[in-house]
């Protein structure tokens, strides 16, 4: 069901060579929570696969970890994507929950670029500096930079002030180049695509004879 209804989105939707995919999370019902990929569509987004899960299952050890979900389902998306659209290209845009050298190398083993927003605790090393990038005092675009002081992962960083949170700066990583500001912007989509399914769906009043995964999956397709 997912390759399908992917497929059908994918052709439907993209017709330029870069292929723009937001992955997040959201909280459902039941305890139950998921991580979805979608693309860009007119101001939202179409979601075109999830892995619903729970925190007890990850207690019981049916995961290893919430990092060991969401890598096996972006291995899923990643398979769907190139079975789809082998000759295009992906950006992966990630929120700073997902912040993490690991996931770095991650995407670099797969060839596919990525954007995370990253915290402002994060390390890094480059511009003749070497710390916090709470400290690193400077806004704009800094190619060649590195994320994580021990690991070095190569990216290139955004460092912006948020207009809503003084206390808050922008600091999105990429290894793309400079239209990182462009294609993080595009993150908020999927954030309007979570409302539109909860209110869609009635998430937060919705009341199912079938709470097992299989049944709330239903609800997705």
């Amino acid at each position: 069901m997912t390759l399908f209804w992917a497929k059908f989105v994918l052709q439907r939707v993209c017709s330029s060579n870069t292929i723009t995919i937001l992955i997040d999370g959201i909280n459902l019902m039941y305890d139950y929570k998921a991580f979805i990929a979608a693309i860009p569509f007119r101001k939202r987004a179409i979601p075109i696969a999830f892995k619903v899960y729970t925190n007890q299952q990850i207690r019981d050890m049916e995961y290893l970890s919430e990092n060991y979900i969401i890598w096996n389902f972006l291995d899923t998306v990643i398979d769907i994507l190139k079975m789809t659209m082998s000759d295009r290209r992906f950006i992966f845009v990630f929120d700073r929950g997902f912040a993490d050298e690991k996931l770095m190398r991650y995407m670099e083993y797969f060839s596919v670029d990525y954007v995370i927003r990253v915290p402002k605790n994060s390390g890094i090393v480059g511009m003749e500096y070497k710390g916090k990038l709470s400290s690193f005092g400077q806004r704009g675009y800094f190619k060649d930079m590195f994320y994580h002081i021990r690991e070095r992962v190569k990216i290139n960083l955004l460092s912006s002030e948020n207009p809503s949170n003084k206390a808050d700066p922008f600091f999105v990583v990429s290894s793309v180049d400079d239209t990182i500001r462009m294609l993080y912007s595009k993150r908020m989509q999927i954030e309007e695509c979570f409302r539109d399914i909860k209110s869609l769906f009635g998430f937060r009043k919705l009341v199912i004879k079938n709470t097992e995964q299989q049944g709330l999956s239903y609800c997705f397709y």
